[in-house]
């Protein structure tokens, strides 16, 4: 009877083993199926932080929400309809736009360039007042594509999601509409008790009990109120950063509240904008980098868009411009845009950068796969003189770069680089293509 006993212990030992090994495998499976597989573990860690449901008495270190699960599990245009259906389900008094959901499922909330250009999360991506953003013909073929076919997004899906569009506010009811919904969603994404938007909250209060003042400014300089919403922007990137440092910390909420976090954001937005509210002195608030030397707008603004036409377009402040001109023309005529700037001569090619036979650019590259390209290095921009991402696109036989001089990504000639630096890029590229293949 006893060694009975014990044989039938060591099975329900052994089948538990069994269960827990097999539950193992299919939480290792499943994260590749979700569009956040390629994040980094700090921002994961963000997500659950920010997803505390007891607030700032939170203990330990949350899991992610439900929402926040079904959204990262969808594909590109599948989660941009589940964020237009719930803003409209939860009466949301504004959307996200298109850009937003993407830059979102791409970087999660931190933007390390915070100073250059809106990314990540940002409340510009968020629009409010009587606007709605229109969708071409793509949109409807691609619903049937993932209804029925491998929803992979179509060439015509992936220029529409490449823009960088932003919604600059006209009026303090377009700016209030902004901070409200960008509030809904980060309440949806991680839970109505959040520790994520004390700072937008308080951006908000300030403009509704200070409403006459911000007009009177607006009317005045049209870039005002966004550069209040990217102030509010900037003090939660801070806020992330100093997180951050909590990662590793065996009760990071607790940590970070006894460090002062817990009220960190409102004391630093109340500090920055006690002169403006107790004496009326109008604060100076730099823009981002990437607005400096263009025209002031109202309405959708293409971040990507360099063209002289995409400028005239938004400075009159129009409802979802044109898009990007591959070649802006100058005076007399001429061309900006050097020729090897859309291609790259066929001598400049290197066998060893190109796609495996049989494979196409977006198996390895694209909204579908964000990750791959933060693998390669970077080089000097061949407009900006920034550091960038090596444009692979451009690198390709039988390719075409569509952006030319105004790609984001860097347009080198390989060979103006030191055997270092194609090696270096030959190793990147044949472990992206035998990962995938």
């Amino acid at each position: 009877m006893a060694a009975a006993s014990q044989t039938w212990a060591d099975v329900g030992v052994s089948l538990k083993s069994f269960a827990k090994s097999n539950q193992v495998n299919i939480n290792k499976r499943e994260p590749k199926e979700r569009v956040t597989s390629n994040w980094l573990p700090s921002w994961t860690y963000l997500v659950r932080f920010l997803s505390a449901d007891e607030g700032w008495a939170t203990e330990g270190l949350p899991n992610e929400t439900e929402a926040f699960g079904q959204l990262s599990e969808m594909k590109l245009f599948a989660a941009t309809q589940l964020v237009r259906s719930i803003a409209l389900q939860a009466k949301w008094p504004g959307g996200m736009l298109k850009s937003g959901v993407g830059e979102f499922l791409k970087l999660g909330f931190v933007n390390n360039r915070v100073d250059t250009q809106p990314a990540a999360f940002s409340v510009l991506f968020f629009f409010g007042g009587s606007y709605e953003e229109t969708d071409g013909k793509a949109f409807s073929k691609q619903q049937l594509r993932e209804a029925y076919g491998d929803g992979e997004l179509s060439e015509e899906m992936i220029r529409a999601f490449d823009k960088k569009e932003i919604f600059i506010p006209e009026n303090t009811y377009h700016a209030e509409d902004q901070l409200a919904t960008a509030i809904s969603f980060l309440q949806w994404i991680c839970g109505v008790q959040t520790l994520a938007t004390s700072g937008y909250q308080r951006g908000l209060e300030i403009l509704k009990e200070h409403k006459r003042s911000f007009e009177a400014v607006a009317r005045s300089d049209r870039m005002f109120l966004f550069n209040y919403l990217y102030l509010l922007d900037r003090v939660f990137q801070r806020f992330l950063q100093r997180i951050l440092q909590f990662e590793y910390d065996s009760d990071p909420i607790m940590a970070a509240r006894e460090e002062g976090l817990e009220s960190e954001m409102v004391r630093s937005i109340n500090r920055t904008l006690y002169s403006w509210t107790e004496h009326k002195v109008v604060p100076t608030f730099t823009p981002p980098t990437i607005l400096k030397g263009k025209p002031p707008s109202e309405g959708i603004m293409d971040l990507m868009d360099d063209s002289e036409d995409g400028k005239k377009n938004n400075s009159s402040g129009s409802r979802g411009g044109k898009g990007s001109q591959n070649e802006t023309k100058r005076a007399g005529g001429k061309s900006e845009e050097k020729e090897w700037h859309q291609k790259l001569s066929s001598e400049e090619f290197m066998k060893e950068w190109q796609i495996p036979e049989g494979r196409q650019f977006y198996d390895f590259f694209g909204p579908n796969h964000p990750g791959n390209l933060l693998e390669l290095p970077s080089f000097k921009h061949h407009r900006t003189g920034r550091s960038e991402k090596i444009c692979i696109r451009f690198q390709l036989a039988g390719s075409r770069c569509q952006r030319g001089y105004h790609c984001k990504n860097a347009h080198v000639k390989p060979s103006s680089l030191s055997k270092i630096e194609k090696d270096k890029i030959t190793s990147d590229l044949q472990k992206i293509y035998s990962q995938r293949s």
